[in-house]
């Protein structure tokens, strides 16, 4: 049906179909047609009207989604991509670097990597001490792993300490790249060591080969948060221009 009424001033049916003559012709989107809709608001179809989602306030980064069973678009937390938690680039030479950031609940539905991109003034261990609400845990670090140099040799167990051993420098001072992904217990368990930190981390360090680590910290003290880290060295110094960052997954 033509969208002319042939004179008369009743609106006939149509379409806005650019193939049919007489019907208005094609909408143009763009800056052209109108609506009463509000910034950023996206329509959908309820089968038999269009709707208005409106766009999303705080927080930031949402998608749009589908959830089961459901006969309608929604927004909700983008998840699957890494957000940024905080970073600290070194601007002096130090054997011990400590950084503090916004708690992170035990509960939190999250995996967490921290990232390590580091010089080292002379060959060296990467020790590292998690905090929590009571502070520094200095005590209860459980950390097994392996170093390949030249072939394959295994390091001997890190029990009971006063601090991860994440990587073991097995060259001279040479750069290192290591990466460790790290998860939080959950207090609504009721076993014994619910509070426990654990983490996995692999590595490389130049002429020291490759070198990954797991373990975790039996601690006494409730573990309510995961709030900074105390990162040191064995020997020398961090140099300046060493970078860690912490980025987490929903």
């Amino acid at each position: 049906m033509g969208f002319s009424g042939g004179g008369s001033n009743i609106l006939l049916p149509h379409t806005h179909d650019g193939t049919i003559s007489q019907d208005g012709g094609p909408l143009n989107f763009n800056n052209i047609t109108q609506s009463q809709s509000s910034a950023g608001e996206v329509f959908y179809s309820d089968g038999a009207h269009l709707q208005q989602l409106a766009y999303p306030g705080v927080p930031a980064g949402e998608a749009l989604v589908a959830a089961p069973a459901s006969t309608s678009p929604s927004w909700a937390s983008a998840g699957g991509s890494w957000t940024q938690v905080f970073t600290d680039t070194r601007t002096s030479a130090a054997s011990t670097w400590a950084n503090t950031f916004t708690a992170i609940p035990q509960n939190e539905n999250a995996m967490f990597c921290l990232q390590f991109q580091c010089g080292f003034s002379a060959n060296s261990d990467l020790l590292l001490q998690f905090h929590n609400s009571g502070g520094i845990i200095n005590s209860g670090y459980y950390t097994d792993g392996f170093r390949v140099a030249g072939g394959s040799s295994a390091i001997t167990d890190h029990d009971n300490v006063a601090s991860a051993r994440v990587f073991r420098e097995g060259g001279t001072s040479t750069p290192l790249i290591c990466t460790l992904y790290i998860t939080m217990g959950n207090s609504n368990f009721t076993a014994a060591g619910n509070e426990r930190i654990s983490w996995w981390s692999q590595g490389y360090g130049g002429l020291g080969g490759a070198y990954g680590t797991y373990g975790g910290i039996v601690d006494t003290n409730p573990n309510t948060s995961f709030d900074g880290i105390t990162a040191t060295t064995s020997a020398g110094n961090f140099e300046i221009g060493s970078k860690v960052t912490l980025w987490k997954i929903a």
